[in-house]
Parts: structure tokens; C-alpha cells; sequence
């Protein structure tokens, strides 16, 4: 166990090391900025569900206090004071005040008493985040104290502002209004508080369980990253394992012999690794075939849009495990572009076992396109179906 875990590190440094840079610091980021606050959140309050504040408790309740996700319950929300700040990446977001409704809103009982009295009354019309439509106070004098962001607004949102299922909820991240959105404000004379809070509409936590998942994967490619890193020496002597130059010593032997490499994965034949043009070229051909078989089998499912995805990923793991066994034990586009699977000594690959593995984990990485990825970023060309198999994509020719 021990072995094969040194090896995969060692695999691991044959990728580009500004990729594991990258692959380090985003999962540390991931980690840092979105999982464990999450984590904590959930801890904290018991459940993954946003913690249900009025205005004032909001406003009364310290800001290193304030839960990460909330839901305002009393809060009117003005549809005519949007501010829409169009993004680099030509999305839209908008930025809204609301009010405690004891604040803005004038009941019926009050204003036909204004009228009785002869006074001039003079009030607007709001929906609040129930869809009441409601008669409210001039917000001459009022000053917001909470501003909503919606980062990710639908393409009707003022007809949303005012529909009965409309809500306040997101994230409170201690974040602040732009200076351009602050000038439009003032420039439509809604004054905002200094110390005004800033929600992100929203956003929601995830599930502690789910949270723990994608935390254990980040921690483990950030700490194989960071591994990765050291040198093979370094890496040895941690695990109290020989050096090369320790191992040749005692033994005689010019390498740590494990199984066909060694320990340093390096092979004992010079294997002509296929060429990411013809990779690419064979996968295209494989899933050309794929997509013409998905088509005709979940034609037949016409209407039950909810098995589409099982009977998606049921019909890829079948067809990569049959694929090679019926194309020479390498798949239809491989055999095409004269390439072969062979193993890390460079003998074609014979061994079933190896190929249903390789068959199964490619049929769900299909669902997954981003990971053959890592194709782009290795010396030996292997995907993850390859790591999982301990197989090589090479030209099929002698190898030397």
C-alpha cells in the first residue's frame, strides 16, 4: 500500500508543476473560502438552512456575529430602486435597498385618518417580499441599512420581485457596495447607511455531509500537490523507505524493482506515447459512436426525462468495456488511428480485469469532460481511466 501510494506521487510529478501550483491553490482556496465556512455553519446551527432574522435582529446582531445565510422575514422590497451593474463577462447584477416593514409601510387605518384630517397624503405603492402590494411612507427620510446583491438575476426579475414566492435569502459575506452603485443610489436620493449590510442573494449552504465530501477532496489534492513538490529522495526518506542511492548499495542493483518499473515509475522500455492530436482524434471517434447509440436506445425512454441521465450513464459504462474487447482490445477509434494499449513494460494489454476497469471508470469520466484534462497536463498521456488501469495509449509500433 505503502508503495503504491509513493509511486502515485511520483506519477503526480510528471505533471506540469505550474498545474499542480494551480491544482494546489485552488483546492486550499475552495477549502479556505466556501467549504469550511460552510462546515461551520452547519455545526453551528444544526442544519444546512438559512437562519431566519427580521431586519432589526439583523441590524442589532454584530457583524462577526451575523450567520452566513439568512433569510429576512419582514422585509418590503421596492421594485422601482434597482440598480443594474453590467459584469466584464457581459452578465448582470443588481443591487436593491430594503426596509423593515414597521418602517415604510402605512396601513389603511392611518391614512384614511390622514384624509379625515385634511391632510395631504401623499404615498407610493411597493410589493413587499410577499407580493402584498402595499401603501407606504415617502422614503425621503428613510435610510437603508440592508442592500440585497443578486449576482445571478433571472431575465424577468422585476415580474420575480413582485411574485408571492419571491424571498430574501443568501450569504452575508461582510462585503460592500461599489462606488459606482453608491453614486446611482444617491443620485436617485435613496441614501444608504454607512455601515450598511450586504447580502448575497442566493446562495444557500451546502449540506453538511456534501460539505465534508468535497472538503476530503480538496484536503487530499492539495496535500498530494504540495507532496508532490519534494523531491524523490525526500519523499523516500519520509516514508522510511531507501534512497536510490541507498537501495543501489545495498542491493547492487540499479533501481527499486516494483513489478514492471521502478519505484521511480519509469519503465524498463522506451514506450512512443500516442500523440495528443491522435488521443483527441480517438475519442471523437469512440463518442461519435457513443452519441449515435445513446440517440436510438433513449429514443425509446421518449417522456421520462427523469431516467435520461441513469440510462446516459448506464449505456457509456457498457459501451467503453465493450468497446475494447470487441476492437482488439484497444476500441474502435484507437484501432482506427493505429494505436494500442499496452502495459508499463510495454507488452499488449491481456488482461480483462484491467480492461473492464479502464471501460468503467472512462464510462464515468464520459459524464465528466473536464477530467480528460489531465491528458493535457502529463508526460505519459494517461488518463484517469489509464491511471486506474495502469495502462499507456502508445503508437503501434515496435517497441524498442
Amino acid at each position: 500500500m505503502k508503495i503504491n501510494f509513493i509511486k502515485f506521487i511520483f506519477y503526480l510529478k510528471n505533471i506540469d508543476v505550474i498545474y499542480r501550483g494551480i491544482g494546489a491553490t485552488v483546492s486550499l482556496g475552495v477549502l479556505s473560502l466556501f467549504i469550511i465556512p460552510d462546515i461551520i455553519f452547519n455545526l453551528s446551527n444544526d442544519s444546512s438552512e438559512s437562519v431566519k432574522m427580521t431586519i432589526p435582529q439583523l441590524l442589532k446582531t454584530p457583524k462577526e456575529s451575523l450567520p452566513r445565510y439568512i433569510k429576512i422575514t419582514d422585509a418590503i422590497t421596492p421594485s422601482n430602486s434597482v440598480v443594474e451593474v453590467q459584469k466584464k463577462n457581459s452578465s448582470l447584477e443588481i443591487f436593491y435597498p430594503v426596509y423593515p416593514s414597521k418602517d415604510i409601510s402605512v396601513s389603511e387605518e392611518d391614512i384614511e385618518e390622514s384624509i379625515a384630517e385634511g391632510d395631504t397624503v401623499q404615498n407610493s405603492f411597493l410589493v413587499d417580499s410577499t407580493g402584498n402590494i402595499i401603501s407606504t411612507k415617502k422614503r425621503d427620510n428613510l435610510v437603508a441599512k440592508l442592500v440585497i446583491n443578486d449576482k445571478k438575476p433571472s431575465n424577468d426579475y422585476e415580474k420575480e420581485l413582485s411574485s408571492s414566492k419571491f424571498s430574501i435569502e443568501g450569504r452575508f459575506t461582510d462585503a460592500s457596495i461599489p462606488d459606482d452603485v453608491l453614486n446611482i443610489f444617491k443620485r436617485e436620493n435613496i441614501k444608504i447607511s454607512s455601515d450598511v449590510i450586504v447580502l448575497e442573494r442566493g446562495e444557500s449552504s451546502m449540506s453538511l455531509s456534501m460539505a465534508i465530501k468535497e472538503g476530503t477532496f480538496c484536503l487530499v489534492i492539495a496535500i498530494l500537490s504540495i507532496i508532490s513538490f519534494f523531491s524523490h529522495n525526500t519523499i523516500l526518506k519520509f516514508f522510511g523507505l531507501p534512497t536510490q542511492s541507498q537501495y543501489e548499495e545495498n542491493t547492487n542493483s540499479s533501481s527499486l524493482n516494483y513489478g514492471n518499473t521502478d519505484l521511480f515509475g519509469t519503465s524498463f522500455v522506451e514506450i512512443p506515447y500516442a500523440s495528443l492530436k491522435k488521443r483527441v482524434g480517438a475519442f471523437f471517434i469512440d463518442s461519435a459512436l457513443l452519441t449515435i447509440i445513446q440517440i436510438i436506445i433513449i429514443e425509446s425512454f421518449s417522456g421520462k426525462n427523469s431516467i435520461f441521465s441513469l440510462v446516459g450513464l448506464a449505456v457509456s459504462l457498457i459501451f467503453f468495456v465493450l468497446n475494447d474487447f470487441i476492437f482488439d482490445k484497444r476500441g474502435l477509434g484507437k484501432k482506427l488511428l493505429k494505436l494500442k494499449l499496452v502495459n508499463q513494460d510495454g507488452t499488449m494489454v491481456d488482461n480483462n480485469k484491467q480492461l473492464i476497469i479502464r471501460g468503467l471508470v472512462k464510462g464515468v469520466c464520459y459524464m465528466m469532460p473536464l477530467v480528460f484534462i489531465v491528458v493535457f497536463v502529463n508526460k505519459t498521456r494517461q488518463a484517469l481511466h489509464d491511471m486506474a488501469a495502469k495502462t499507456f495509449v502508445a503508437e503501434d509500433n515496435q517497441i524498442s
